[in-house]
């Protein structure tokens, strides 16, 4: 019985902590989203992904002009 209540004691304390730490990652994360300016809706993190893929696509078209189709292969290509 000694072994069970210690062992939920200890759960009950490693819950805690993890509790503790997931709350600090959400606000660090809510402090950088706010630094970036962006919208943490389900449409501002789209709208920044679907920019960030257009980038990296032109990125794409240009280093195959830049280089040829024989060249390097792209970055993110590897």
């Amino acid at each position: 019985m000694k072994d069970c209540v210690s062992e939920d004691q200890e759960c009950q304390r490693s819950l805690d902590q993890m509790t503790a730490s997931f709350r600090a990652a959400h606000v660090a994360l809510a402090s950088c989203l706010n630094y970036l300016g962006e919208d943490a809706s389900v449409e501002g993190v789209m709208g920044a992904v679907a920019a960030a893929l257009t980038a990296v696509e032109v990125a794409r078209v240009w280093w195959r002009r830049h280089h040829g189709e024989q060249g390097p292969a792209f970055p993110l290509d590897r």
